[in-house]
């Protein structure tokens, strides 16, 4: 209490207010009566406003003590204040998670009062967010929303902007960022914002170079550099110095590329320099030391920059790995060269499947989007038709019962309520399900891609490796030698696709049964690992349906996984059992364990989230614990027969067991 007086004292002394104008105000909304709570609210909110860049916590405090005040008496141009400022600290302090979760509150104050102006500004914080979170496409559409809704002065447009840009620039469409990238150029002219613009010209001459438009860039390197030098704004001169390096190095013109690293070389001395940008500028220097023939200067270039690799995009990562190959290779340092070569294949390949995965994700989300939105308006309607007849009930139940006392008519009121929340509580768990399956089904089509390109994709650029060293071997034993080893190769990669088939389990429990599909799973699965098997199975299968099957060998899949991968464990152990009223399954494992905290936290995870889903759909239970000599114990039990909520979910959604 006293650190909330001083803290009032301070702000009123830092912030003085005419009460008059406080008076008026609370008037006009309608909804607070004391005054003097109005003007403790303002003068917390424009103290935590004041303290935001130095004592970001301590504005934090006074953000969530003006949010509550401001909620207890119905203050709301307080609360859309305080969640304003709870989020650009939250932003400030890189707590993105916490942007997201606020963002949606405030835009549903936002859009009762009509706010536009702060609705776009919360999306484009919401914007923000999910751009440093790595989610690309949600970005996209909040950045678009929130240019929909700004007026042409809103002061954050030139950023948006080029953020847009940018986010395609990653997704490799570079002609539509060029074009978000030339809106920021207007937009930071016409609001006389300086760094943006600067910004918009490099960013534009960057996708002009991608696109091998060398000469067309050069000008907007150019005017990037004089807008940046006029107003002394060292980050973005130095980020057009570097890439005007790498242009003159891919145009093949050293001694250009050469003099621009000596004046980048003096701009990354000064403070507020970003560390990654200083790494970059060592890249470029190092190809240009490569193209003068400087072998020694350029491999101590490369290092520095290798330092902060994880700081770069993929593809200056694989330029950075294939020069420094490059390099070892002409030195004669083949070993190194050679290893570098594969990690440099690594590196793109996973550019290429990012790009192809933006390709497939922007096609799955239209159709998931018309999807959802169909199961969303069936949602409604249904909604809708319920409100409409609980609602002719109530006025029904009010004519007829007028005459009855004022307690009889609490009572009916109570019980329309609570009949209409366990209503839309039914429904909403119905769809927190379906999302769970949904969810499941993505994680199984990521796995399956991440052991094609983890597993047969390295391996077969391995094989041809190994066949262009035989190709090029003038020794008959050598050749031999690489032909072996690369048959040896194909060898372990068909042995890799039957693997990832034995997974693909559906046909094969249709083909054998559950229990010889789980059986042959288990000795394939831990084949190559130091975790030794024991699979029990007791009882028959065959009268048990195909879909708690398929569900059944997913859950074990997912228990092994977890098991392969977290456990650090020796043994695992499978037990399953069957009667004519339930199924039990459960898995053991001596690894390190899990704690209580630790349980709790995984199983929100969306792998073991499935398993609750899958499990959810024949009203099963699943159990972990940890016995005192270590390790993990999971305990399944599904009754049985067949309960009405799997019965519709058959019925209904027949593609949810795969």
């Amino acid at each position: 209490m006293l650190f909330r007086s001083c803290l009032f004292i301070v702000a009123l002394w830092l912030f003085p207010y005419n009460s008059s104008t406080l008076c008026a105000q609370s008037v006009d909304q309608g909804a607070i009566s004391n005054v003097a709570d109005t003007i403790k609210v303002q003068a917390w909110i424009n103290t935590a406003q004041y303290l935001r860049k130095s004592h970001p916590d301590s504005a934090q405090i006074l953000a969530k003590h003006a949010l509550a005040e401001s909620y207890k008496h119905g203050y709301f141009p307080g609360v859309r204040q305080s969640l304003l400022l709870t989020i650009e600290v939250a932003d400030q302090q890189k707590n993105y998670l916490k942007i997201i979760n606020t963002v949606p509150l405030l835009l549903w104050l936002c859009d009762q009062k009509k706010d536009r102006l702060m609705i776009a500004k919360a999306y484009y914080f919401l914007g923000q967010a999910h751009e440093r979170l790595s989610g690309s496409s949600e970005a996209f559409k909040a950045f678009s929303r929130s240019v929909a809704l700004a007026p042409d002065s809103f002061s954050l447009l030139p950023g948006i902007y080029n953020n847009m840009g940018y986010l395609l620039f990653r997704l490799f469409q570079f002609p539509k960022a060029i074009t978000f990238f030339e809106k920021a150029i207007a937009k930071g002219r016409q609001m006389s914002q300086y760094d943006v613009l600067s910004m918009g010209y490099t960013n534009k001459a960057i996708a002009l170079t991608e696109l091998k438009r060398y000469n067309e860039s050069i000008p907007y390197y150019d005017s990037a550099i004089l807008i940046a030098r006029s107003h002394n704004l060292y980050k973005e001169l130095l980020g057009a110095y570097i890439f005007k390096i790498n242009l003159y190095n891919k145009m093949g013109q050293y001694d250009q590329a050469s003099a621009m690293a000596k004046l980048a070389s003096r701009i990354s001395q000064e403070p507020g320099i970003p560390f990654q940008r200083k790494y970059l500028l060592h890249m470029f220097r190092g190809n240009t030391y490569m193209g003068q023939g400087s072998y020694t200067k350029a491999e101590q270039e490369y290092l520095k920059a290798k330092k902060g690799e994880l700081n770069f995009q993929l593809t200056d990562q694989a330029s950075l790995i294939h020069q420094l190959s490059s390099l070892y290779a002409v030195q004669s340092r083949f070993r190194e060269a050679y290893y570098l070569h594969l990690q440099s294949h690594q590196v793109l390949d996973s550019v290429k499947s990012l790009q192809i995965t933006a390709n497939v994700n922007a096609l799955e989300t239209q159709f998931r989007t018309a999807e959802k939105d169909r199961e969303i308006a069936l949602k409604n309607l249904d909604i809708t038709r319920q409100d409409k007849e609980l609602a002719e009930q109530r006025n029904w139940l009010l004519l007829t019962f007028s005459i009855l006392s004022i307690s009889i008519s609490a009572l009916v009121l109570a019980i329309w309520r609570y009949r209409h929340f366990r209503a839309r509580q039914k429904q909403q768990q119905e769809i927190s399900r379906l999302n769970g399956i949904i969810e499941g089904e993505e994680k199984e089509r990521a796995r399956l891609a991440q052991d094609l390109h983890d597993g047969v994709s390295s391996q077969l650029a391995a094989v041809q490796t190994f066949l262009f060293a035989g190709k090029q071997s003038a020794d008959d034993g050598q050749r031999d030698k690489n032909i072996n080893a690369a048959y040896t190769l194909l060898l372990d990669t068909a042995k890799g696709v039957r693997q990832i088939a034995h997974n693909l389990a559906p046909t094969q429990i249709v083909a054998r049964g559950l229990a010889s599909a789980i059986q042959d799973f288990c000795e394939h699965f831990f084949t190559h690992t130091a975790i030794r098997p024991s699979v029990e199975i007791y009882g028959s299968y065959a009268n048990l349906s195909e879909t708690l099957s398929v569900h059944i060998y997913r859950i074990v899949q997912e228990l092994a996984q977890n098991v392969r991968k977290h456990s650090g464990a020796s043994l695992f152990s499978l037990v399953l059992f069957k009667s004519d009223e339930i199924v039990l399954l459960t898995i053991e494992d001596n690894g390190k364990g899990m704690v209580a905290s630790e349980m709790k936290e995984k199983s929100t995870g969306m792998g073991l989230k499935g398993i609750a889903d899958r499990i959810g759909l024949y009203r099963g239970t699943i159990e972990f614990e940890t016995p005192p000599q270590g390790g993990t114990v999971a305990h399944i039990r599904v009754p049985l027969p067949e309960t009405p909520v799997e019965q519709k979910d058959r019925a209904g959604n027949p593609g949810n067991t795969r």
